[in-house]
Parts: structure tokens; C-alpha cells; sequence
């Protein structure tokens, strides 16, 4: 099972009153990703948390959709009955979810578990080395979703092809 469903958010910041800024999804092999423009009664910004993902609410507030828009089209690109995808941050991830999809009013037709679900004890360490060596090699490309979804993958697959060599 190398290519599974993935989700990864970045957000305004670790904090119950944070919310989620992007989002990105690897679904059947193909990425989709979306900027989240703050609804009114997202207040919560970390400073911190926009030095990782370089996403100012400025950008934010320009560039990203409206949430009822991003909530849409995950559920039409994740559409297909108990559709899962997988995160390395499930807790975190699901609950930005929730915020996004309460803002709107849509009902969520899908579910986030965790990537640590589909491997063993030994993969799982296997899996976690090689995400933070990935996230070593290349620090630039870290806190963004799309690329943490690259990264993600990219461990995942050396986690189960490392129990096989």
C-alpha cells in the first residue's frame, strides 16, 4: 500500500482558537491544494506559525478561497463512501477540519486518521527517521502542504521498503 490518501494543513498556529490557512490532499495519486481566506471570527495569528509557512493573513485575505469553497471541493474531490485519508498530525489535522467545515454549514463526508494506523512498530520508526531526514535535506520546502504531502509519501514509502530489503 504505497499510494494512499494523504491530508496536511498548515495553520494559523498551535492553539485551540487556530484554524486552518491551506490545505492539501493526495487522492488516487493526483495533489490538490488550497489557500483558506480567514473567515471574520478566525482571529487567532501566530507570528511563529507564519514564519514556518510564510503565509501572511495578507496573502491569505488576497489569495485563498473563501471556506465554504475549500470545504466543497474536499468534499467532491474525497467524494466515495467512508473515504479516509491518512496525516502524520491526525489529532491537529482533524480538528482544523472541524473548524473549517463548522464555519460552513457542510456537512464533512470524510475522515482523517492517522498514517500510524497503517504500520508496524518497527515501520513507524522507520517512517518518522525518514521524514525528519527528508524535512533535513531540504528545510526550505518544509510547512507547506503540498510539500509536506511529498514528504509524508516519500517516508511512508522508505518506512515498507525497508522492511522488504
Amino acid at each position: 500500500m504505497t499510494d494512499l490518501d494523504l491530508i496536511d494543513i498548515e495553520a494559523s498556529g498551535l492553539h485551540v482558537t487556530s484554524y486552518p490557512v491551506e490545505v492539501a490532499v493526495r487522492v488516487r495519486g493526483n495533489v490538490f491544494s488550497w489557500l483558506i481566506k480567514p473567515e471574520p471570527h478566525w482571529t487567532h495569528w501566530d507570528p511563529v506559525a507564519e514564519s514556518l509557512h510564510h503565509l501572511s493573513r495578507e496573502r491569505l485575505q488576497q489569495e485563498g478561497l473563501a471556506a465554504v469553497e475549500v470545504a466543497a471541493a474536499l468534499n467532491r474531490v474525497l467524494s466515495g463512501s467512508e473515504r479516509v485519508v491518512y496525516s502524520d498530525a491526525a489529532a491537529w489535522d482533524d480538528n482544523w477540519m472541524l473548524t473549517l467545515y463548522e464555519a460552513t454549514g457542510i456537512d464533512r463526508q470524510w475522515r482523517v486518521l492517522p498514517i500510524e494506523r497503517l504500520l508496524s512498530e518497527a515501520a513507524r520508526r522507520r517512517f518518522e527517521q525518514a521524514l525528519a531526514e527528508r524535512q533535513r535535506e531540504h528545510p526550505e520546502l518544509r510547512h507547506r502542504a503540498e510539500n509536506d504531502i511529498a514528504d509524508i509519501l516519500a517516508a511512508f514509502r522508505a518506512a515498507l521498503k525497508s522492511r522488504r530489503a
